[in-house]
């Protein structure tokens, strides 16, 4: 069987490759599918022509069947211009480059192509294209995040020990609190579980005396610390020889094992001509805290005995010890000023519940005016001077405040966390090698991750919210606090966009409610001392706070959930009508000096008035039903403390 004749197909007059182009598809029956080669071997034409014909279809680079039509395609081209009288070298000739003929002719049968292949050929172009692209962005992140490296420039623990440096060292209460700490006996494990809360009733008594005596030395030198106008107290990253060894012989370490600690921890912790401020070393805080316990010990000893002196001493150095843990501009410092502020105010609201006529009327005053000095307001200097030297060790330095994550800065940040996911369940990198997790991580954070200055400003930007929130009366507070803010946008975001921001910024909301807490006791022991002398002067108490001279209290202390004067009752006991000063709490319902129910919710946890009304419609309403007793305080009940 021949091929088909160019009158049969319809083919226009031979000539070059655009008079081939222009002829319409030809479809050979499947019973002449060989292959072109054989295709050419059983035609009769010249054999310049059946080499040309062989070299463009295969230059044609097409399907093998999109081959063989092009070939038989071409073997009538020709044989039409053969027999219209042309010569093969004319033909040839007139054809054109064969390169060029080619690609023109892969093109056209492209075209023709079904739909569905075309459709995946143009998504695999796309992927290709986007792989490429990936390619090239990641390319350009792994040599920006591996070939940068941070600029350390500022030495944030040299600016913060400058102002220290210059107090004087008759200003400095911190040798005299170093001395103090060296010089504490071990804690007896009898009195650990329960410290400072041991009674004279109780069987442990003589040991707590025995304790306090063998603490006398120490107690002294607290007393002499906080008349010192500062703390003093150099901040550093190294381990204070002294003091650590100590700390572990007050734990019953062995000697010569806790001197083996010590040397690990400062093996584990390099030392460094500028070391991060997030690894400095904050000891006096625990031992503020031990200090303050012991001496409510102390005072409770002194109550026991009389000596009304003694427990007015131990109180006003609770208060003035309390003052010099905040002086290192951090909010721990601040938490731990609050702490022990709250546990002196708890302590002398004790005293006078149970023993009104202990102190004189001007021991009462003086007391009362070291209680109405208000710890330092919660203050976030020392978080933003941490964030910064974190930041000049994690980003590049532009110059102009701006800088990309950094290789380096990746690694840091994995020191500070076990992971960046805030769950290291959902860590997708958990059990690669950090080479691996460099490799991958690294350029994708610093494409996809917050630059330096965003992380800045939005950093400042929720420590400025949070003091605006806190300088907010409580009870005109938004419903939205600065953590949820915060969880909202970070949310919004992405979760990976702001990996420091979420590991480093602080609770908000809790160090401003801490702050709130504790002023309603203080408040409600002002307004305790003032009834007392009230009594002293009139032979009752007065019959409501409106009675109270402005000589004995200025001003009744706001309650925090409603701004309304705290409450206050007359209420009938064995020993006669007492003072019953109270807050109305989170359910913002005054339920006349009854109780919340729930003893886990003294004092009360801080929510809106929308969330108290939710919560009041669930099962569990008792507890934020009833209201917050202030004072007197409830009965003692024995707590774990920790050995210092």
């Amino acid at each position: 069987m021949t091929p088909a004749s160019p009158r049969d197909s319809g083919a226009p007059a031979p000539g070059g490759v655009m008079a081939f182009l222009s002829r319409p598809i030809t479809l050979f029956p499947p019973g002449l599918s060989h292959t072109p080669t054989k295709l050419l071997a059983d035609t009769a034409l010249p054999a310049p022509i059946t080499s040309l014909i062989a070299r463009v279809a295969r230059l044609t680079r097409l399907w093998p069947g999109e081959k063989l039509d092009v070939t038989r395609e071409l073997i009538a081209h020709f044989r039409d211009g053969i027999e219209a009288g042309r010569s093969p070298e004319d033909l040839a000739r007139e054809f054109g480059d064969p390169v060029d003929a080619a690609r023109l002719i892969r093109r056209a049968k492209k075209r023709c192509r079904p739909v569905a292949w075309r459709a995946m050929r143009r998504t695999l172009q796309v992927a290709l294209l986007l792989f490429s692209l990936v390619a090239a962005i990641y390319s350009f992140a792994a040599a920006r995040a591996f070939m940068s490296h941070p600029t350390i420039a500022r030495n944030y623990l040299d600016e913060l020990n400058a102002p220290i440096a210059r107090v004087p060292d008759s200003d400095r209460a911190w040798p005299l609190y170093r001395a103090a700490y060296l010089a504490l006996p071990a804690l007896p494990k009898d009195l650990a579980a329960d410290f400072p809360n041991i009674e004279p009733s109780d069987p442990r008594w003589p040991l707590a005396l025995d304790y306090l005596a063998a603490s006398a030395k120490s107690l002294d030198l607290v007393r002499q610390g906080s008349t010192k106008p500062a703390l003093g107290r150099p901040l550093s990253t190294e381990f204070d020889e002294g003091l650590e060894l100590h700390t572990q012989f007050l734990a019953g370490v062995e000697p010569d094992k806790a001197r083996e600690n010590l040397r690990l921890a400062r093996n584990a912790m390099r030392s460094e001509p500028n070391p991060p401020l997030i690894n400095l070393l904050l000891p006096h805080l625990g031992q503020g805290r031990h200090f303050a316990r012991l001496l409510a010990l102390d005072i409770e000893a002194a109550v026991n005995s009389g000596d009304a002196a003694r427990a007015a001493t131990d109180l006003e150095t609770m208060f003035r010890l309390s003052a010099h843990m905040s002086h290192d501009s951090f909010l721990i410092g601040n938490l731990v000023e609050l702490a022990i502020n709250a546990l002196a105010c708890e302590t002398l609201a004790r005293v006078l519940a149970e023993n009104p006529s202990l102190f004189t009327d001007d021991q009462l005053v003086a007391l009362a005016h070291a209680a109405a000095r208000p710890p330092s307001p919660i203050s976030f200097d020392g978080e933003v001077l941490q964030f910064d030297d974190i930041l000049q060790r994690v980003y590049s330095d532009d110059g102009h405040g701006d800088g990309h994550l950094t290789a380096d800065g990746a690694r840091l940040l994995r020191s500070y966390a076990t992971s960046w996911p805030s769950n290291p369940d959902a860590d997708p990198w958990r059990g690669v090698s950090d080479r691996v997790r460099d490799t991958f991580e690294v350029p994708f954070h610093s494409v996809v991750g917050a630059s330096r200055k965003e992380n800045r400003d939005l950093y400042k930007n929720f420590l400025a919210r949070a003091a605006a929130y806190a300088a907010i009366e409580p009870w005109n507070r938004p419903e939205l606090s600065p953590d949820a803010e915060l969880e909202q946008f970070v949310s919004r975001a992405g979760r990976v966009r702001y990996p420091l921001v979420r590991i480093l910024m602080p609770a908000l909301s809790n160090a401003v409610w801490a702050c709130d807490r504790a002023a309603q006791p203080r408040g409600a022991l002002l307004v305790a001392i003032a009834c007392e002398l009230y009594k002293r002067r009139f032979s009752d108490y007065p019959p409501s706070l409106d009675a109270l001279p402005t000589s004995l209290l200025s001003q009744v202390p706001r309650d925090v959930f409603d701004g309304k004067p705290m409450r206050y009752t007359l209420r009938d006991t064995p020993r006669g009508a007492r003072p019953v000063i109270y807050s109305v709490g989170p359910d913002r319902k005054d339920d006349a000096a009854r109780p919340i129910a729930n003893p886990n919710r003294t004092p009360p946890r801080w929510m809106s008035a929308q969330q108290a009304r939710a919560e009041l419609q669930r099962a569990k309403a008792c507890e934020i039903d009833g209201d917050w007793i202030l004072w007197p305080p409830a009965p003692r009940t024995p707590k774990s403390t920790d050995t210092p």
